[in-house]
C-alpha cells in the first residue's frame, strides 16, 4: 500500500505526534508512505532526524503527488482542505478534535469529499453523525502511544498543566491528590 500524508500543523503537538508515528509505523511495515509537512516544521524536522520519507508540503504540487499512492491521509484541517481540493484518490481524513463541524456550504462540501474519516472517540464521532457524515465512512480509532519498556518509578508525576477541560486535568488532579492522600484535591499540584 502507498500512503501520502499531509499535515501543515506549525507546531509538534498531538496530532503531529500521531501522524510521525503512524508515517513511521508504515515504513517499518513495508508500505511506501511519503509525508508531506510545513516548511520548517517541527514534524517534518522529526521525520528528517528519523530518517523518514519526507518532503515540504506544497499544495500545488499536491494533485500530481497524490496520483503516485493508493491514498492520502490528511491529518489536520488545513490539509483536509487540501486534500479536498487536491487528492486524485483514496481521501483518508483524522479528525483529533472535538469541537462541532461548522454548519456552511464550504464545510458540507469539504466533509463529502473524504472517502474516510478516522474519528479518535466515539465523541468526535458523533459530532461527525451531526455534521451530516455517514456513520459507513466513519471509523474510531484511539490515538496509540509506544509503551516503555519499563513502567517509570519515582515519587513524582508531572502532568503539564492546562484550562482545556477535554485534556483531563481534572482526572490528573484527582490522581494527584489520590497518590498524597489529599480528599480536596490540587494539593499536589504544582503550576
Amino acid at each position: 500500500m502507498r500512503i501520502l500524508h499531509l499535515d501543515s500543523g506549525r507546531e509538534l503537538r498531538g496530532g503531529q505526534w500521531q501522524a510521525l508515528r503512524l508515517h513511521g509505523g508504515l515504513i517499518a511495515g513495508g508500505h511506501e508512505s511519503l509525508l508531506l509537512a510545513r516548511e520548517g516544521s517541527p514534524l517534518l524536522a522529526a521525520a528528517r532526524e528519523r530518517k523518514l520519507p519526507c518532503e515540504v508540503l506544497r499544495p500545488l504540487r499536491v494533485p500530481m503527488q497524490s496520483r503516485r499512492f493508493d491514498i492520502v491521509h490528511a491529518h489536520d484541517a488545513r490539509s483536509h482542505t487540501l486534500g479536498a481540493l487536491f487528492a486524485r484518490v483514496f481521501l483518508v481524513v483524522s479528525r483529533r478534535v472535538a469541537f462541532p463541524v461548522r454548519d456552511s456550504a464550504v464545510s458540507r462540501w469539504k466533509y463529502g469529499r473524504a472517502n474516510l474519516f478516522i474519528a479518535v472517540s466515539r465523541f468526535v464521532a458523533q459530532e461527525l453523525r451531526r455534521a451530516g457524515v455517514d456513520d459507513a465512512r466513519i471509523a474510531v480509532v484511539y490515538d496509540g502511544v509506544p509503551l516503555p519498556p519499563e513502567p517509570a518509578r519515582g515519587e513524582a508525576i508531572v502532568v503539564p498543566s492546562t484550562d482545556d477541560p477535554q485534556k483531563g486535568m481534572d482526572l490528573a488532579e484527582k490522581a494527584a491528590a489520590a497518590a498524597v492522600g489529599d480528599d480536596v484535591g490540587g494539593g499536589a499540584i504544582l503550576d
